[in-house]
Formats: C-alpha cells, structure tokens, sequence
C-alpha cells in the first residue's frame, strides 16, 4: 500500500512518491479544454459536510469505473461494488454518487460513455510515465513507477516533479499547471505536499 511503499529506501536512502492528482479525470478534462475543481478534485465534487476519506475513496474508485463504462447504466450497476466494498461511506444508492458525479463534472459528463474511454486514458498515462521512466534511466537515477506516480531518491523530487509536468504536457499538449503531491515519511507519519508545476 502507499503507506508501505514510504518506508523503502534505496541504497539506504529515504525516498518520495511523486503522484499525479485524479490524472485520468484530468487528462479527459484537458482533451476537451475544459477544467476540474482546484486541488483534489475528488474532495471538491463533495458537499462540505461530505469531505470524507471515505466518501472521497467511494467517489474516487466509482469515477474509475465510470471512465470505463460504455453507458449509464453499466457505470451505475458498476457503483454497486464500491458501495458494499467501501465502509463508513455516506452514499445509499448508485443514483445518489452519479448525481454528485454529474454536478461535480458538469459539461464534462457528455464527454463520457465513448468507445474504449478507459484504455485511451490508461495509453496516455502509459505514454507519460514512459517518457519520465527513460529520462530517469538515462541519466542512471534509480525510480520505481507505480501506476501514476513513481518513486525516486528524496534529493531527485524536484527533478521528477518537472519531468511529470513537462511530459504530462507534451502528452496533451498543454501549458497549463499540472496538478501534483509528493508523500514522504518523516518519523513514522505520512507528509504530503503540492508539488503542482
């Protein structure tokens, strides 16, 4: 788990996780020049009174299946998972997340629900995180991809940051800002900070 992959340490040497903030929602977003709520963008799709860790992982883990979905339908029976799965959540039913979903996308949701959405996204990803992987490989700087983040030595955030923003850029040819956190461990916690670039 992400607590767990904090405690590794290269060569003796504490490391960081570089992660990239709701990419596949953002990469969709920017394909169509349209935004997402600033920051976590998972949290500012809730009611203040719903900011939950785990509202926040039930709406984070429904999105994802939503990318993948071909229709309406499918994304509200592919809800139901979460919905058992996820516990201390506040949500009842499918239809009351897909309303959140669709006030907190807005023009984005009309966006959904296309031919293999979600494996055109995850290309995308695969092609950015790529980019940074070789870059770190050809300058003989150890880094560890999960997903879409990656971990390098702690001394290299700053250097990996701009690579993920550089290569999430060329990817989607954008100039905008793109959205970032870095997690360390310091003495047993969990420290995370916008490294947004």
């Amino acid at each position: 788990n992400s607590k767990g992959r904090l405690k590794i340490k290269i060569d003796g040497i504490n490391i960081v996780e570089i992660d990239y903030n709701a990419m596949h929602l953002r990469l969709l977003a920017d394909r169509h020049g349209l935004s997402l709520p600033e920051g976590d963008a998972y949290y500012g799709m809730l009611d203040a009174s719903m900011r939950t860790k785990q509202n926040r992982s039930l709406l984070k883990k429904c999105i994802i299946r939503l990318l993948n979905c071909p229709s309406r339908a499918s994304a509200m029976l592919a809800f139901r998972e979460p919905l058992d799965e996820i516990k201390g959540h506040s949500f009842k039913t499918p239809s009351e997340v897909m309303q959140v979903i669709d006030k907190g996308l807005g023009e984005l949701m009309k966006h959904l629900y296309t031919d293999k959405l979600g494996l055109s996204l995850t290309y995308t990803e695969s092609c950015i995180m790529s980019d940074v992987i070789e870059m770190f490989v050809t300058m003989s700087k150890p880094i560890l991809p999960v997903h879409d983040s990656a971990i390098v030595l702690a001394h290299d955030s700053a250097l990996l940051a701009q690579a993920m923003g550089d290569f999430y850029r060329k990817h989607t040819q954008t100039t905008g800002v793109v959205t970032m956190t870095c997690s360390s461990m310091v003495d047993g916690a969990v420290i995370k900070e916008d490294v947004s670039c």
